[in-house]
């Protein structure tokens, strides 16, 4: 049981987390590496604390709130910093791609296979390691003529729509009706046809559903270590990690047409 002292004392800690806005002082950087001005992020109790101040904090914290709520806390304090990053980010016009991303994250790239997406569920492996580069042209070429032609028949059929549904109004207006000669038109064929020679690289659903379940098992188990290492303290928001502006680009502003 915890003694009303340091009862006390967690529940003000916790209290001016949840409150503090003081700006966070910034460290003396050099001027020709692009930093993060952090004056403008929400500022929490627990980094002020010192490594020892903090474990006790920690240890107090998860007893008496117990581990939901304890996750709950330490996980609104690392989403609001988080916010507050890309808030700057956005503001300040970085290109950081997804710096969120831990550092293990890198091995999951490595699972992962170049694919090439057609209708009916066809993905088509576009690995250059087992695929003629040739092929992979070949089937990325066949994927964006398939979607083109797709959307352009998308749009023929809402003018078309919007003409017929015109006619009919019209029809209504002046007594006839063309829904009785309305003749049945063949929709046009859009589906790509894959030449026989590129079906060997055509993945089978089972392995797909495969690499799904896989990535899947993959997402919760990272979840999982995270909430632990959370509640053993080794993640918090003493440690977010900040993205490297060495590593982003300044986006570029939009271009307007003065016509418009």
């Amino acid at each position: 049981m915890l003694t009303s002292a340091a009862t006390f004392s967690l529940l003000a800690s916790m209290a001016a987390a949840a409150a503090v806005q003081t700006p966070q002082q910034l460290l003396v950087q050099d001027a020709t590496i692009p930093t993060i001005n952090q004056t403008t992020f929400r500022k929490f109790a627990i980094e002020d604390m010192s490594d020892a101040k903090f474990r006790l904090h920690h240890h107090a914290a998860k007893t008496l709130l117990g581990e939901d709520s304890y996750l709950l806390l330490r996980t609104a304090e690392l989403d609001a910093r988080e916010n507050d990053i890309w808030q700057y980010l956005w503001e300040n016009e970085w290109d950081c791609g997804d710096w969120y991303s831990g550092d293990g994250d890198e091995d999951e790239d490595d699972h992962y296979t170049p694919k090439v997406y057609m209708s009916d569920g066809r993905v088509f492996d576009a690995d250059p390691k087992s695929v003629p580069q040739q092929v992979i042209d070949a089937l990325e070429k066949l994927s964006e003529s398939e979607w083109k032609v797709r959307r352009e028949l998308q749009n023929e059929r809402y003018c078309n729509a919007n003409v017929n549904h015109t006619n009919d109004a019209s029809d209504e207006h002046f007594g006839k009706s063309s829904k009785t000669d309305a003749k049945p038109v063949s929709e046009p064929k859009w589906k790509a046809e894959v030449p026989e020679q590129y079906l060997q690289y055509l993945i089978p659903e089972s392995v797909l559903q495969e690499e799904r379940k896989a990535s899947v098992d993959a997402w919760k188990a990272k979840d999982e270590k995270h909430k632990q290492d959370i509640l053993a303290g080794r993640v918090s928001v003493r440690n977010t990690k900040m993205p490297d502006l060495l590593k982003c680009e300044k986006m570029e502003p939009p271009i307007f047409d003065d016509e418009y």
